[in-house]
């Protein structure tokens, strides 16, 4: 099996023309330098050095073998140097998932000023939290909104968000505005549908400990997007993220509820691959978004 350095040893040798020079450029001995020699000569079945007490000579093969070396070790470090290049240049692709939801609503906006700022990079981005893993799917960064508790990955959270129980002025006029939890049963209950999620909301009671409430309602639907939309067409009573639902409360489209129950604050993470090198295209981008997401809650 041939070793790249043998090759490079070799090259030293016949640069300093002595085993001795070479061994205190390096600060090795004399012996595991002529170690090397002989194993490549051995490897490549070809003797490359006429050695004497005195003088140290090429052969004829050493001489045809040393011209390729050199053209070798250039184009190693033409490799080493497009390497470092690559690392270093904020450029590339970079392949991002997030929920449907967060990456509509944050996502989106965050990539469009992050590549007005890095023109050199391009995004692609892909909704849905169907993911296996970062790296078995060929993502970047992955964005989740629960704690992930997958392993050799990098976890930062980047944002704090409460959730919402709303509805329409309109709804509320002609049903009423409940007070307490329990007055949910009188109301159509907008609910997220999915296969391994129940029809249950949750809430925080007045000792702050979590309560589980199943509710009722002629329609759910598998996108936080659809539920709003169905919320504002006075169908009813909605719990959403405040990511999704703020805007419209702010404005008066929509109305909070229940507010006392719906306190504690959930989070946003950032997730990467645990790697030595990580790309310049991915730092940049994990930096901005911490930087564009810093005290934002919502």
């Amino acid at each position: 099996m041939y070793d790249f350095n043998d090759l490079q040893w070799f090259l030293w040798v016949v640069k300093h023309k002595s085993f001795a020079a070479t061994a205190d450029k390096f600060n090795v001995s004399k012996s595991v330098i002529s170690k090397y020699i002989s194993r490549l000569e051995r490897n490549l079945s070809v003797q490359l050095l006429n050695r004497t007490t005195r003088k140290l000579n090429l052969t004829e093969a050493g001489q045809r073998v040393y011209q390729k070396a050199l053209h070798i070790n250039e184009e190693f470090e033409q490799i080493k140097q497009l390497a470092k290049t690559h690392a270093d240049e904020a450029a590339g692709k970079l392949k991002i998932n997030a929920p449907y939801s967060l990456g509509h609503e944050y996502i989106v906006p965050v990539v469009a000023a992050f590549m007005k700022k890095y023109p050199k990079i391009s995004v692609e981005l892909l909704l849905g939290g169907y993911l296996s893993g970062l790296i078995d799917d060929g993502m970047d960064i992955v964005f989740y909104t629960k704690l992930p508790l997958q392993q050799n990955i990098v976890i930062k959270k980047i944002m704090d968000y409460k959730e919402y129980i709303a509805a329409t002025p309109s709804y509320l006029k002609q049903y009423g505005t409940p007070k307490e939890i329990d007055d949910l049963n009188q109301h159509n209950c907008l609910a997220y549908k999915s296969l391994d999620r129940k029809r249950a909301w949750y809430f925080f009671d007045d000792k702050n400990k979590e309560v589980e409430f199943f509710v009722n309602g002629n329609f759910s639907a598998n996108s936080s997007r659809a539920l709003l939309k169905a919320a504002l067409n006075n169908m009813g009573v909605v719990k959403l993220p405040g990511y999704i639902v703020q805007n419209y409360i702010s404005n008066k489209k929509l109305v909070s509820l229940l507010s006392s129950h719906c306190q504690r604050e959930k989070s946003v993470y950032m997730a990467w691959a645990s790697t030595s090198f990580l790309p310049r295209k991915n730092r940049v981008f994990i930096d901005f978004v911490t930087e564009y997401f810093e005290k934002k809650q919502v």
